[in-house]
Order: C-alpha cells, then sequence, then structure tokens
C-alpha cells in the first residue's frame, strides 16, 4: 500500500511544487481545528458525515488531563477579570450613583414582594450585598450597591465562554472557541458598561447565561444520537434552566423570552430530540419555575400588577401607568421607519459592527447535523427573539439602548464557535504568502497586502472598538470630573458629584433642625423619584427622604407604595420639611403647611463655581412650616384622579 498522503503532498498534486515547511505545518495545524487542505493549498471546513463519529482528541487520560486543564486556565481568567473589574469599582470608579442606581438600594431599606416599577430582585441582590460585607466588617459605599453587577458580569463572561466552547459533536467548540467567547464577551461595550452601574440588566444576564447553561445540559439528555447522557444530569440542567429563569423574572420581565426561545428551538431540532425526555424535563422546569416566582406573582396580584403596568406604559399601549400618547398611535410609516432605523443603528453602536458581523458569520456557518445542528439553532432562537421582537416594538414606539441585551449571551458565543477553525486557516495563509519572496507577494487583503478574509477582519475591528470603548468608559470618566469637560457632555451630571450636592443640602437641614431633638429634626421630600433616592444615599446619616412626584400630579414610583416613605405618615405633622425641586405654588397646592417659602439660591449652593457637575446642583429649595401632610389635591394626584 503507499504511504498515507501529507497535506504537502495533496497541496503539490498534478506536478506542483510541493508546499514550503511553514505552509505545510500551518496546513496540518488547520487539519488539526477540523479542516481539510485543498487541492490549491486552501483550507476548507472538514464536513463529518452525520453518522460518522468525530475523532475524541480527549479520549485517552492524557487528553482529558489536558482539556480539564485548558479549561481550569480559561476559568481562572475569568476570575481574575473579575477580580479585576471589582477592584477598579472598589478604588477607582469615578461616577458617583445614577438615580435608578440609588433608588434599588433604598428599595434594598423596604424589602417588599414587588415594586411599582420592577420585581424585587434587584433590591434583593443589593441587599444580601450589603449584608454580605457586613459581615466582614465592611460598611455601605457606592461599591456595595454596585458588588452585584461585577458578580454578574463575572458570570456572565464566564457562561459565554462555556457556552461557546461546547462541543456539539461537530468541529466547532472546544476551549479556543471558548477564549474567543470570553474576549467577545468582555469587549462588547454595552456589556462593558453594565458591569459598573448597579442596572436590573446585568443580574438578570447572569440568569440567563446560567439559564441556557442548564438547558443545553437537559436537552443533551434528550437527543436521539450522540453520547447518552445520564438522566439525573438531564434533570437536573431543566431544574437550573427553571431556577434561573425564575430568578431573571424577579429582575426583569425580558427574562421570559427565554421560554418561547427554547421553544421555538426544540420545536424547529423535534426529530432529533426524544420527547418524553424533553416533556419530562420541561415539567421539572417549570415546577421550579412557579415556585421561584411565587413571592412576585403573590405581590403583583395582590398590589394590582404593577410592574406589568409599568412595563405596559413604557410601550405606550393602553393598560399601561401613563396615558397613551396620541401622536405615538398616529405614527406614520415614516415614523416607524425612523424608530427602526434608530433601533437597528443603536444596536451596532452599543456592540459594534465587527461584533455583529461576527454574529451574522456565525449565523451562517451555524446549521450542521446531529447535535451541532440542535445546539446552533437553541443559541440562534434564544438570541435572535429579543432582536425581533424589540425590532416590531420599535415600529410602535421609541426604544431604550439596553432593552435587547438579552441577545448578546447567546449570539456572541454562537459567533464564537466556528471562529478558530476559521482564524487557523487565515494564519496558514499568511503563513504560505509570508513564505514567497517579498517581492513576489501579490496584495491579497481587502486593505492591507498580506491575505485577509471577513471573519479576521471583523475580529480585529471587534478588538479595537471594544478597547477604545472600554477605555472611554474606564479612564474617560476620570476627565469628565473636570467641569470644563464634564460640563460640555449633556448627561454627565447624572452620575457625578452628588455627594457634593448633598453636603449643601445638609447644611440646610442642620440649620432648620438648630438644637432641636432628632424626632423634630425637618423632613426631606424631593419632587423627583431620582432626586429622592440620591439624597436618601448621599444625605449625612441616610435618612429617609420622601418622594413628592406623585403628588405633583407625575409619574408614580415606588415610594408611593412602601410603608416607610408614605407623605400622609400622622408622626410627620408638625415638622418643617425641606423641599427640593419643583415651585413654592406647586408644593403649597399639594401639601398643607403654615407657609412655604423658598430659599435664597445663594444661601443654598453658594455663587462660586463649585463642583456644580451634579444635576441635583442649583435646584431651587422651599421650606415648609408646620408640615401637615398631603392636601386634597395631592391625595388625589397620588392616586391618579386628575
Amino acid at each position: 500500500m503507499p504511504p498515507p498522503e501529507t497535506p504537502s503532498a495533496r497541496a503539490g498534486g498534478g506536478g506542483d511544487a510541493p508546499m514550503s515547511q511553514g505552509a505545510a505545518e500551518a496546513a496540518m495545524a488547520a487539519v488539526g481545528d477540523g479542516l481539510d487542505v485543498g487541492d490549491g493549498g486552501e483550507t476548507v471546513e472538514r464536513v463529518t458525515p452525520p453518522m460518522e463519529p468525530r475523532p475524541d482528541e480527549t479520549a485517552t487520560p492524557l487528553g482529558e488531563a489536558r482539556r480539564v486543564e485548558a479549561w481550569a486556565a480559561l476559568f481562572a481568567a475569568v476570575a481574575g477579570l473579575a477580580l479585576l473589574r471589582l477592584a477598579w469599582v472598589v478604588w477607582l470608579n469615578p461616577f458617583s450613583l445614577a438615580a435608578d442606581e440609588a433608588q434599588y438600594w433604598d428599595w434594598s431599606q423596604h424589602w417588599a414582594l414587588t415594586y411599582t416599577t420592577k420585581g424585587p430582585g434587584i433590591a434583593w441582590v443589593i441587599g444580601a450585598a450589603a449584608w454580605a460585607v457586613g459581615l466582614l466588617g465592611g460598611g455601605l459605599a457606592e461599591w456595595v450597591v454596585r458588588l452585584g453587577s461585577v458578580v454578574s458580569w463575572g458570570v456572565l463572561i464566564g457562561g459565554v465562554a462555556w457556552l461557546a466552547g461546547q462541543r456539539g459533536g461537530g468541529a466547532t467548540g472546544g476551549v479556543d472557541a471558548g477564549w474567543i467567547g470570553l474576549w467577545l464577551a468582555v469587549l462588547t461595550p454595552v456589556l462593558w458598561a453594565m458591569g459598573q452601574f448597579a442596572t436590573i440588566d446585568m443580574p438578570m444576564l447572569a440568569c440567563w447565561v446560567v439559564a441556557m447553561v442548564g438547558v443545553w445540559a437537559g436537552l443533551r439528555g434528550a437527543l436521539r444520537e450522540g453520547e447518552p447522557t445520564a438522566a439525573w444530569r438531564a434533570l437536573l440542567g431543566w431544574a437550573v434552566f427553571g431556577a434561573a429563569v425564575g430568578c431573571g423574572l424577579l429582575l426583569k420581565h425580558t427574562a421570559l423570552l427565554l421560554i418561547p426561545g427554547v421553544l421555538i428551538a426544540v420545536v424547529w431540532s423535534a426529530g432529533r430530540l426524544r420527547w418524553t425526555s424533553v416533556g419530562r424535563g420541561a415539567a421539572v422546569a417549570a415546577a421550579v419555575l412557579v415556585v421561584i416566582a411565587s413571592p412576585m406573582a403573590i405581590g403583583e396580584v395582590t398590589q394590582g400588577w404593577p410592574t406589568v403596568r409599568h412595563l405596559m406604559g413604557h410601550l405606550g399601549v393602553a393598560g399601561g401607568d401613563v396615558a397613551v400618547d396620541d401622536a405615538g398611535a398616529a405614527w406614520g410609516w415614516l415614523d416607524r421607519a425612523r424608530s427602526a432605523g434608530v433601533y437597528l443603528g443603536t444596536l451596532l453602536a452599543v456592540a459594534g459592527p465587527g461584533v455583529w458581523w461576527l454574529i451574522v458569520l456565525g449565523l451562517m456557518r451555524g446549521w450542521r447535523s446531529g447535535a451541532e445542528a440542535v445546539y446552533a439553532r437553541l443559541l440562534a432562537c434564544v438570541g435572535l427573539l429579543p432582536v425581533a421582537m424589540y425590532l416590531g416594538v420599535a415600529c410602535v414606539t421609541d426604544t431604550e439602548a439596553n432593552w435587547t441585551v438579552a441577545a448578546y449571551p447567546t449570539l456572541l458565543a454562537l459567533a464564537a464557535r466556528g471562529m478558530p477553525a476559521r482564524l487557523a486557516a487565515w494564519r496558514a495563509e499568511v503563513a504560505a504568502w509570508r513564505e514567497l519572496p517579498k517581492d513576489e507577494r501579490p496584495k491579497r487583503g481587502f486593505v492591507t497586502r498580506r491575505p485577509e478574509t471577513p471573519t479576521q477582519n471583523a475580529w480585529h475591528w471587534s478588538l479595537v472598538y471594544g478597547l477604545t470603548a472600554i477605555v472611554g468608559l474606564s479612564v474617560g470618566g476620570w476627565l469628565l470630573r473636570v467641569p470644563m469637560v464634564g460640563e460640555l457632555l449633556p448627561g454627565v451630571g447624572r452620575v457625578m458629584a452628588h455627594g457634593a450636592a448633598a453636603e449643601r443640602i445638609d447644611a440646610q437641614v442642620g440649620e432648620l433642625a438648630g438644637d432641636g431633638a432628632a424626632a423634630t429634626r425637618p423632613i426631606v421630600i424631593a419632587s423627583q423619584y431620582g432626586d429622592t433616592a440620591l439624597l436618601a444615599f448621599y444625605l449625612d446619616g441616610r435618612p429617609t427622604v420622601y418622594c413628592g412626584q406623585a403628588a405633583l400630579a407625575g409619574r408614580r414610583s415606588a415610594y408611593d407604595a412602601l410603608p416607610g416613605t408614605d407623605l400622609d405618615d400622622a408622626s410627620l405633622h408638625g415638622r418643617d420639611a425641606l423641599l427640593f425641586g419643583a415651585s413654592a405654588k406647586r408644593w403649597g397646592d399639594v401639601l398643607i403647611a403654615e407657609s412655604v417659602e423658598a430659599i435664597d439660591p445663594a444661601t443654598v449652593w453658594g455663587d462660586e463655581a463649585d463642583a456644580g457637575l451634579s444635576h441635583l446642583w442649583g435646584t431651587p429649595v422651599f421650606v415648609a412650616r408646620g408640615y401637615g401632610g398631603l392636601s386634597e389635591l395631592g391625595r388625589q394626584n397620588r392616586e391618579g384622579h386628575r
């Protein structure tokens, strides 16, 4: 028998000169990554027949040990990145709390089964972080409020790496794909930004990626072909899926999109799954989901579905907590096209064109046979459903950048899965090109002379775009603290210098209190929920601050439902009240008081250009003497009878 044909011999067949040693080694590396070498020396994807098992590189004890070591190194990197992120948030983060962050912290001081605008999950996350830090002897600080988001960010990037590296039975996946998935998750700007603020999105995304880990473990046990999975392991995966969806629902309703996304993927792959196993697992997942979500469900039913009504108000539909915008209902096709275009442009901006091009390539190359097809469809369906749903929403109302973040964990993993083989093919092509004499190297790239590929270009664009965004969001924040710089960028005042503004309000409260007892200390009432929360966090001693937004005919907030922040509490009567925002006339209409007087702005804020970056700075301040609760008009406004 003739000896086995080497890649060099195949490439040089037909009388052509054999490949150089460097090109042959690169081609062999490509073969090891799941590629074959074509007649001209180029690498092409190897297609494994459905019934032909792919050689298992971990079949030997040595191979398995190396695989474990490789994954251990990957997750050590995940832990290291999370610790570096935490160190930055603790010692170097230049941003004050945003209004929503402070509000979520204030909720954690008044635990409830649900709140007017969100479920209880974010309050529980922040409360648990403060409790844990307190056990270790630490006090409350901005980084404690954000600790849950940093931990969730670590879970997210580790989960994307795991999803990208899972072997579905084809040539994709593996630890190299896991590394690429990790860096895609780290360098996606919107995910990086959410990791340094206490939002509901980052903990929800952590639940989302854990749910995907669980459901794939469950579906592997239902595959008709491939290596069988223990029944208990599959059921455990389904239980994890149900628990993660339930926890995600406590944070944000978007988590429920996991259910139809998985259902669509399962129906699409119906011929490759054992339905008895799927049905048994789905029943377990549903039972766990109901148990975990039941506290919020009880709160929603007893309080009239406040978070659902708030969500409907955001979407501009009837039945929400705000009146339907007639102008929005009268949108023409140009308005709808504009809103959809803004939505798609926002998707590109918050992730980067390179990331989306890699996602498109992953979707184009993701449909294989057997278990790989089931897995690719699962990742695609769960990832594309939020994009498609909110594109439809964009056709009827304006959307926000964070609404579709649930799409990224699975789409990034799908994009990363086939990249090691494609990047190896590109490196082999570059190596072969470099073997040529310098004066004989043809132009093979779109921009440079060396060979380029769509995958390689998109990968490099993603690196540059992501690193630039990280520097801007992190280091650039310190430049924004310079008044002459920060004043140039609208919106900076939302996350800058709130402590300095709160010190001025503290001084006014102290002057009003004099030497009086704590029980008669003036209360503070703000005209807007965000200002209420910021003052509650940054005022000395963190007192209860009350919100007059609904009484002033604004939108209801959680402060109108919490028993500890009731403006009609009889224990407040007879005390003076420092009023923050609005006007003396508006306060006089909705409050019962002996008098409402304005305080000279120069007395409160001074006449110098101090740390005025905070949006709180310069807000009108008033004092209500002899506070007696809400007037009849204030109560009617609060209850929505306008």
